[in-house]
């Protein structure tokens, strides 16, 4: 496959998944007013893959100022805690609080039809999506490296 060929292919493939996402998550996590990467936030500090402001600019892949403007928000929403660490006041830890325990646990509720689907799905078939994905990324993480050289 040529370069442009993959090219386009690529933009109409990431369009056609980022749109098919919007319409099947952002009702559940609008219905909280929440937007899709707030609710990622959310979950992400829920599931211990995000602790502190670093670990989400690395999950992010965005600057600190953007990241804590994120976590302010949230935390004005009372959905998050913010504390610096007693070890590194430098550090900033992340947290639930207990408004954001209930709006996850309403989001779970809003994706138990597409976890029941999921689990319909071969476990080969999920495992090819995740698989596709990430060598996507570690591709264009390459690519972009290479380029800023």
């Amino acid at each position: 496959m040529e370069g442009a060929e993959f090219r386009m292919a690529l933009w109409q493939a990431l369009n056609a998944v980022k749109t098919s996402a919007a319409t099947a998550f952002a009702p559940v996590v609008q219905a909280e007013g929440l937007t899709m990467l707030q609710a990622y936030v959310l979950m992400g500090i829920h599931m211990g893959a995000i602790t502190n402001i670093t670990s989400l600019c690395r999950q992010l892949e965005v600057s600190q100022g953007n990241a804590s403007a994120l976590c302010k928000k949230l935390e004005q929403q009372g959905l998050i805690t913010r504390a610096r660490s007693q070890v590194d006041e430098r550090v900033v830890t992340l947290s639930i609080a207990p408004g954001g325990r209930q709006v996850l646990d309403n989001i779970d509720r809003g994706f138990a039809d597409f976890e029941r689907f999921v689990r319909q799905q071969p476990d080969g078939d999920l495992q090819a999506i995740l698989q596709g994905f990430a060598a996507l990324r570690a591709m264009l993480k390459a690519y972009a490296a290479q380029s800023a050289k």
